[in-house]
């Protein structure tokens, strides 16, 4: 038995799939192959603070011909007690002009935090417009924290990702905010507009905050489900072990449960590796959902 089945329930649908338009690794069509090799019979890729991918219906049609349901959705930064969270959008509507609008802001922001941040790493970095091919691609739209982590490791400026992410939060401590970064509660709300289902991401990852009070507080506000399953909580990331991850996933849904909120999966994996290495467990031969 693998990690993931140690940890989750077999459902094959992935509610945050991340791909080369924010901080993924695959290009959409990449992650609709993977989920479709795999048998992950529904993916929403939910890049961070962009809907991109959902423009017009080529990536939509493409994943049906693979036999892949994908559900439009994003991912939201935010702060609850002035801590960084992330809302899941899913379902919702691409064509939404204020929730396009309010991304169009959001990616404009995070461009010009990431050039502040360039500008105050150590000179064993390189200079900052050096970093311009490497992190600004014509392709992303959406950038932030972990392409200048990888860039970093990339020119061994860094030993290991622990060393870069320390590097990068020492840039970003002298770097005004580039934008007001919105409530969980506005996220909400913004998901709603736009039609959509708001569902809390990763919570193992929020380490100060206590997951049980921000689902009783943002269940009022509209928040429909919470991720309970994620590679976010697995892999050296939150959790020591498969049999912790696994512990928290049922605590939190029970927690869900007991809130009338829906528990889901969303691997929010970034690399091919964890996407193959999470979803990596037989299909079930059943047909996909409706």
């Amino acid at each position: 038995m693998d990690d993931r089945q140690r940890i989750m329930p077999d459902d094959r649908v992935d509610f945050s799939v991340h791909t080369s338009l924010s901080d993924g690794e695959m290009t959409p069509p990449q992650a609709i192959d993977l989920a479709a090799k795999l048998g992950v019979k529904e993916i929403a890729v939910a890049d961070q603070d962009c809907i991109d991918v959902h423009i017009g219906d080529r990536y939509a049609q493409y994943a049906r011909m693979r036999g892949v349901k994908m559900h439009p959705a994003v991912e939201l930064a935010a702060l609850w007690k002035g801590q960084p969270v992330e809302v899941l959008g899913i379902d919702i509507d691409p064509k939404n002009v204020v929730l396009a609008r309010k991304l169009r802001d959001a990616q404009r922001a995070r461009r010009d935090h990431i050039h502040g941040v360039l500008k105050r790493l150590p000179r064993r970095a390189g200079r900052a417009d050096s970093f311009a091919g490497e992190i600004f691609r014509p392709e992303r739209v959406s950038v932030g924290a972990s392409h200048v982590v990888r860039a970093l490791l990339r020119r061994r400026a860094a030993h290991d990702s622990r060393e870069a992410w320390s590097l990068f939060d020492q840039a970003e401590r002298g770097v005004r905010a580039a934008r007001e970064i919105p409530s969980a509660k506005a996220a909400i709300r913004d998901v709603l507009d736009a039609g959509g289902f708001a569902v809390l991401a990763h919570p193992g990852a929020y380490h100060d905050l206590s997951v049980e009070e921000m689902l009783a507080d943002l269940a009022p506000a509209g928040l429909g489900g919470v991720v309970a399953w994620s590679a976010y909580h697995l892999y050296d990331r939150s959790f020591a072990d498969a049999e912790a991850s696994r512990g928290f996933g049922e605590e939190t849904a029970a927690l869900a449960s007991k809130l009338g909120l829906r528990a889901v999966t969303a691997g929010d994996c970034l690399r091919r590796e964890e996407f193959e290495r999470f979803w990596a467990v037989p299909a079930p031969a059943t047909p996909a959902r409706d």
